[in-house]
């Protein structure tokens, strides 16, 4: 006897959150590292000493420690600090090592190669994609996929497909308010599925 999932749930953009999981793929979040770990992006930093004391680099043990990796809270020297930024929270700098910039990227990619190759969506790996979102290019199934609306009986796709987090950063206000689920897009016949 054959078996049907239902159909994620999709997730309100106007809402906060979920906090436990990527945002990206939905992979629940680890401790260790402030990345995620199957498609590395990058979900907040850990609070660091500004100061670093009698520590040596994790990568050099014979060199002394300039600060610590905000993505994995190590002690780095100035070698191993490929980047450095300042968060909009706190304003303090944000030092990256070399060695988490290369396995978020790779993670990156290979969870890119992956998901592109298999016509799965980012998020839900046991579904279909039918939508590319146009800002991150990755494939999302009907339910994370998400549309602006508007019109006179806001039934005309104004934008999107978006996956959620750039829904979210590419829409605020009004524009947020207006949206529909691919899924729904899809019922209401104001999409084909692959467009």
């Amino acid at each position: 006897m054959k078996t049907t999932l239902e159909p994620p749930e999709v997730i309100d953009p106007n809402q906060t959150g979920p906090f436990h999981i990527c945002l990206t793929c939905f992979t629940p979040k680890a401790n260790d590292f402030t990345f995620c770990q199957t498609c590395g992006r990058i979900q907040g930093f850990f609070e660091t000493p500004l100061e670093v004391w009698g520590e040596h680099c994790f990568v050099h043990n014979s060199i002394a420690a300039s600060t610590y990796c905000v993505l994995c809270a190590r002690p780095i020297c100035k070698n191993c600090n490929e980047r450095e930024g300042v968060s909009f929270v706190s304003g303090l700098p944000t030092p990256q090592c070399r060695s988490c910039l290369d396995r978020l990227r790779k993670l990156e990619t290979d969870f890119r190669n992956f998901v592109n190759h298999t016509k799965t969506c980012a998020k839900h790996r046991d579904r279909p994609a039918v939508f590319n979102c146009v800002s991150c290019g990755l494939p999302h199934c009907p339910e994370c996929s998400y549309f602006v609306i508007g019109g006179l009986f806001t039934t005309k796709l104004k934008a999107g497909p978006y996956c959620l987090p750039c829904f979210r950063t590419a829409h605020m206000g009004r524009t947020r308010r207006h949206w529909i689920s691919g899924r729904r897009a899809l019922i209401a016949g104001l999409i084909c599925a692959g467009t």
